[in-house]
């Protein structure tokens, strides 16, 4: 596709999605849809359909399904479908409970019929299964009774639920949406019933870059823990796993190649990831639809590599008494190591992208430094800022050219051209993606984009206690004086979790539910028909995370049992009580 062809597609889409940003449908699923029409076909049941609680779930797939490597994502995807519904059920049975307890208008007594089983029906009219930047994540769901045709002049339908989807992956998104609209209520003559909503959903997401940086080096993470996390990433749709692997605290990654780096540099005997381990969550990941981007921060950031390796790290100061990062570019040793760890990187890790680091690069060592200073002379490098851009296009050019990957860099790059004369944008590689992190430096973007893609990570800082979800929901990555053409550069964002005060025991708390504030937003974009109805949405959407084993902080006062109760209500049509949880 030409750069123009790209252009005119972006108009389009800024276009669609302005008109949908106006229509007054009311979302009831984080993050929200495109287009999301609830239909009430004027029964007693209030356009919705009802399922017996042990309702069995019937997957039934059309021929490209079946493709083995897509019907083994489409399995892993059905269980997780169920297990996630199991979840739900155990939940409703505490809420029950507690309706009991104070009164039985908490509950509803249905004339509606209750189906036996229920049927999902899912297409993929694509044999597409390569999950890299830009694959088609678009989908369409509809929720409706069996023989009827939907307000959409929608032929009959056999199932009562249908998924279409070019890729596996929009399929899954699909069964995130269902799970969603999905909900167990308690009937004071049935007991439990599984209830859905009459629904034509469909949906793509605004950006295809949504991601959630985790930082494994200030604090060791486990395993467990990364892998559990993925299941609450694609609740809200996020497909990349930045994984901010090493940083100068500790060298947690057990290379290969360098035993000895995660044997002195971590920080305990267990508190390491072995390429086994990094296989399991980018395998594990994949079958959700989620890219893992792994970050080795370099030259800065590396203070850990001199436990093992003083010799790679700076002699600060004439008598090179102290060794510390930034790594030492004048030593041929550094090129070596560096080339050896990328490479290993590179095998373990089979995505496009690859995160180089490249920031906060501290130059002081350096002009301290003897060694550099001569080396400097000898290569006629005028000061150490050229020299830290002569070390990253050498790294950039590496990983473009030997390993094939699209580098991603932080945007420090652009801002050190402000010390020498030279503008460091018309320097780096056009394959390169920059990461915009400095929301104090409001012409970032407008730099960044002028010739490259960029991610915008600059306002969805999980470690700003002093932000909430509110602050996080203003951010539009494209809010800035751009052309067209920088806009359409923006290709996505993260949030991101630095480590310095998160650890196994706080880490749910701190990154959900905000994470999925800026999961919305690179979804669904700016929308106020959105933005009026986030704080329902996202207070339920937290109960949502809780019912699924995540420890998610409230965003606001309340009970999710009591919201559960107030849901019931809702659907039983009592205007008193619905009017407080609408969605």
């Amino acid at each position: 596709m030409t750069r123009r062809d790209q252009l005119s597609r972006f108009i389009l889409l800024l276009l669609l999605l302005l008109l949908l940003s106006r229509t007054s449908c009311t979302s009831r699923v984080w993050p929200a849809c495109q287009v999301e029409d609830y239909m009430n076909d004027n029964d007693d049941c209030n356009g919705t359909i009802y399922f017996a609680a042990n309702a069995s779930c019937a997957f039934t797939y059309g021929n490209t399904s079946q493709q083995p490597s897509v019907q083994k994502m489409l399995e892993h995807a059905r269980r997780r479908f169920v297990a996630a519904l199991a979840n739900k059920r155990r939940r409703v049975n505490k809420a029950a409970a507690t309706a009991a307890v104070n009164e039985t208008s908490f509950t509803m007594s249905l004339h509606c019929s209750v189906k036996p089983v229920m049927t999902i029906q899912v297409n993929i009219t694509t044999s597409d299964d390569c999950l890299q930047y830009g694959v088609d994540e678009s989908y369409e769901l509809f929720v409706g009774k069996n023989g009827s045709i939907d307000a959409m002049q929608r032929r009959q339908q056999s199932a009562s639920i249908i998924i279409t989807a070019p890729t596996v992956y929009g399929a899954m998104h699909a069964l995130q949406t269902l799970l969603q609209l999905l909900e167990y209520i308690y009937d004071i003559d049935s007991g439990e019933v599984l209830v859905v909503p009459i629904t034509y959903i469909r949906d793509a997401p605004l950006y295809s870059h949504r991601g959630l940086l985790i930082d494994s080096s200030r604090h060791y993470l486990p395993v467990s823990l990364i892998l559990e996390n993925l299941n609450a990433m694609s609740m809200t749709k996020l497909n990349v796993l930045h994984w901010h692997l090493t940083d100068s605290e500790s060298w947690p990654w057990a290379s290969e190649q360098y035993v000895e780096l995660a044997r002195q540099g971590a920080y305990c005997e267990t508190c390491v990831y072995t390429a086994s381990n990094i296989h399991t969550v980018v395998s594990e990941a994949a079958m959700r639809g989620i890219r893992v981007v792994v970050e080795v921060d370099l030259p800065g950031h590396c203070q850990s590599i001199g436990a093992s390796h003083p010799e790679l790290l700076t002699e600060c100061g004439v008598s090179g008494s102290r060794r510390s990062e930034p790594l030492d570019v004048s030593e041929p040793l550094v090129y070596h190591f560096v080339e050896a760890i990328y490479s290993e990187v590179n095998a373990l890790v089979d995505d496009h992208m690859i995160h180089i680091g490249g920031d906060e690069v501290s130059l002081d060592c350096w002009n301290a430094s003897s060694k550099v200073q001569q080396y400097m002379r000898a290569h006629n490098v005028s000061n150490e800022a050229q020299l830290w851009i002569d070390f990253e296009l050498y790294l950039l050019n590496y990983t473009i050219k030997q390993l094939g990957k699209r580098p991603i860099v932080w945007q420090d790059m652009l801002d050190v051209a402000t010390t020498i004369d030279t503008d460091t944008a018309d320097l780096l590689p056009p394959e390169t993606i920059i990461d915009v992190w400095k929301s104090w430096l409001p012409d970032s973007r407008s730099r960044a984009t002028r010739q490259h893609d960029t991610i915008y990570s600059a306002c969805w800082y999980l470690d700003h206690l002093d932000q909430d979800w509110r602050s996080f929901y203003d951010c539009d990555p494209r809010n800035f004086n751009g052309t067209i053409e920088q806009l359409q550069r923006i290709i996505g964002g993260h949030a991101s979790m630095w480590g310095e005060r998160v650890d196994e025991r706080n880490f749910y708390q701190r990154v959900w539910p905000r994470a999925a504030v800026a999961a919305e937003k690179l979804w669904k974009g700016e929308s106020a028909a959105a933005k009026a109805t986030a704080y329902e949405r996202l207070d339920w959407f937290r109960c949502l995370l809780l019912e699924q084993g995540f420890s998610a902080s409230p965003i606001g006062p309340g009970s999710c049992e009591a919201k559960r109760l107030q849901r019931w209500q809702s659907l039983r049509g009592d205007e008193s009580t619905s009017t407080s949880i609408k969605r």
